[in-house]
């Protein structure tokens, strides 16, 4: 794409590219807003259902595809290279691992997958500030790209952030300015006109949709709350703004562009009505020829960028299982509080039938006088029809019973339940390399990012330091031995375990493949012995002659 040198017709077609990019945000923001009063109330309307099966679902799954437990990342390369570099290698992978735990990165992309299985799609970004490395996770309807039947950001021409800065964020990004005084005026002006009116209710549903639940009404009432503002009556944690505080908040605007002139990625930011704050020397804020964003999306759709939520398929089922609970409830609310006919009684009133409910007894003097009960009988077949809904939804999520920890008939053995556990599992191992490569991808921009900031020397286990950005060109980043899935935890275990009695591993090997606490300690540990052992040998070399004679035998 080419950007234009004249300032005017620069921040011209910034607006008609924020335009673009954004022209499906509202829908898309909409339709979130009710996925998310499905997800959390189990009903379209707000009303509590009294059994909500979608975000228990959701949490299950995202524990299933993704868990931050034990995530570490490989160093790899593409092509052999000399020895030594593998031991750096290995060295930064540990060195990134700790860093990104350290910066708490694979605990929020663990939330960005359960917000894309959700809404469909999330975006992780990536970037530096004083302390090392930071992430945030994005919304996808407060992201918006040039193209959106393109299924990667790699692709993308033009890709723009939509955020909320303060109005003393934005004087610390403007005032080195020359008209900054000016700037600073009309943006604020600006800001108290797109909080106003219709434009207000949709910025304030943006601003509530990300960081709270929705309206969970108990009196059978339904929602409706403006623009999304919501109040639960259950005391259920919610973050809610009031108007006057977004009306203090402005829209900014980070634009990522794909700049034909650069070669490169360009980043401009920018700020209603007018004000660009990226002025002078275009560059790229990130790393060269990377930009800082991660597409977080399990489900995939072909020639869709925002991908479909977990729960789409499970909403009808949902509303079945929501109507029959309530019917079942109905039903067994008259079976306690009987409907009864009195027949042949004279003089039956409200006050006269309480009083004889109080009492335990009813007198009559009329001998054809009788009293007939006309509750209606719950259905025979009502709660396996219940059963039945339940099954359904397990079977278009993708769950059977032993993926839920249930035992299966007919399983005598561990190894007969390991069997069916793998059978059972292909479509969740499908999506969990998925998520896993969308997990090695946020690896490889967080260890540029660290290769092109940090200056800092490190060591491998013989003494020999080195810099990140001194590593090989032809490397990549991979999530270590499947860590980021507990689905592949129990074939690993086991996979170490042959390879260490076949002699093809150490023990050490061992200790990284397998999910243990302390690795580095026990690690540390291990090499004193195996330190140990060979001394003694060396002293004693008839204990070695021993040993492989008594193995022989």
């Amino acid at each position: 794409m080419r950007l234009p040198t004249d300032q005017k017709r620069l921040i011209a077609k910034i607006e008609r590219l924020i335009e673009e990019c954004f022209d499906s945000a509202d829908d898309r923001a909409s339709q979130a807003q009710r996925l998310k009063t499905w997800a959390f109330t189990g009903s379209g309307d707000g009303d509590a259902a009294i059994y909500n099966r979608l975000d228990p679902h959701i949490d299950r799954m995202a524990s299933y595809l993704f868990s931050p437990v034990d995530l570490r990342f490989h160093v790899e390369f593409e092509d052999e290279v000399d020895p030594r570099f593998l031991a750096q290698a290995d060295r930064a992978g540990q060195y990134l691992s700790k860093q990104i735990e350290k910066a708490d990165i694979d605990i929020q992309f663990s939330a960005g997958v359960e917000e894309a299985l959700r809404y469909g799609a999330a975006i992780q970004k990536v970037y530096w500030t004083n302390r090392g490395l930071a992430s945030k996770l994005i919304m996808h309807w407060n992201f918006g790209v040039s193209r959106e039947d393109l299924n990667t950001l790699d692709e993308q021409e033009c890709m723009v952030e939509r955020m909320l800065i303060t109005k003393e964020d934005l004087w610390r990004r403007i005032a080195h300015l020359p008209n900054a005084q000016e700037l600073y005026r009309r943006a604020i002006t600006q800001a108290r006109k797109n909080t106003s009116g219709e434009e207000q209710d949709s910025f304030f549903r943006q601003v509530i949709l990300s960081g709270s639940q929705p309206s969970i009404m108990t009196d059978g009432t339904s929602s409706s709350a403006i623009g999304g503002a919501i109040n639960s009556t259950m005391g259920l944690p919610t973050a809610t703004l009031a108007p006057s505080i977004v009306a203090g908040l402005i829209k900014f605007y980070e634009l990522t562009i794909l700049d034909d002139e650069r070669g490169d990625y360009t980043t401009l930011q920018y700020v209603a009505p007018d004000i660009l704050i990226t002025q002078g020397k275009r560059s790229n804020f990130f790393v060269n020829l990377e930009h800082p964003y991660t597409l977080i999306q399990p489900n995939r759709v072909q020639n869709y960028l925002w991908g479909v939520s977990e729960i789409a398929p499970l909403i009808k089922l949902q509303a079945l299982l929501r109507e029959r609970l309530i019917d079942i409830r109905k039903i067994m609310g008259m079976q306690y509080d009987k409907l009864l006919a009195f027949l042949g009684f004279s003089g039956i009133t409200d006050e006269a039938y309480d009083r004889f409910r109080e009492s335990g007894f009813i007198s009559e003097e009329s001998p054809s006088a009788k009293i007939e009960d006309l509750t209606p009988r719950l259905p025979d077949a009502a709660f396996a029809e219940l059963k039945e809904i339940l099954s359904f939804m397990d079977d278009v999520a993708g769950f059977q019973s032993i993926l839920s920890g249930q035992s299966e008939p007919g399983v005598r053995s561990q190894t007969h339940a390991a069997t069916l556990m793998k059978t059972a599992s292909p479509r969740l191992r499908d999506r969990a390399i998925l998520v896993e490569r969308q997990c090695s991808e946020l690896g490889n921009k967080a260890f540029s990012l660290l290769s092109a900031k940090e200056a800092k020397e490190h060591l491998t286990p013989d003494g020999d330091a080195f810099l990140l950005s001194q590593l090989p060109e032809n490397l990549r980043i991979a999530v270590d031995s499947h860590s980021s899935s507990p689905i592949y935890e129990e074939d690993h275990k086991q996979l170490a375990i042959m390879l260490k009695r076949m002699d093809i591993i150490d023990g050490e090997t061992v200790l990284d493949l397998v999910h243990l606490p302390m690795r580095d300690l026990l690690k540390a540990r291990y090499r004193k012995m195996q330190k140990q052992k060979q001394e003694m040998i060396a002293k004693n070399p008839q204990l070695l002659t021993k040993g492989r004679g008594k193995g022989m035998g």
